[in-house]
């Protein structure tokens, strides 16, 4: 199977700052969230490898927008489909 990507566009309004994203992955549907192990918190883009433990059908993924001095952002959240 091919790499999944997923990736967020950001837009910083005002004075501006720095964003870091922290990536999430849920394997329960929504109901619990921990953060994944391969986000270095300055990619907009997250890729799944095949063999990654993360990359199982339906798995659901996220992310968390930090920006200095501002409040943190969370995005919807989209689901992984392996055909």
């Amino acid at each position: 199977p091919a790499d999944a990507d997923f990736e967020i566009a950001v837009s910083l309004t005002g004075t501006g700052g720095t964003a870091t994203y922290q990536w999430q992955v849920s394997t329960d549907a929504g109901s619990t969230w921990a953060d994944t192990v391969d986000a270095d918190g300055t990619a907009a883009t997250l890729t799944v490898i095949s063999t990654d433990a993360e990359y199982v059908d339906a798995n659901e993924f996220r992310c968390v927008v930090s920006v200095t001095g501002g409040d943190d952002v969370t995005s919807n959240a989209v689901a992984l489909t392996v055909a």
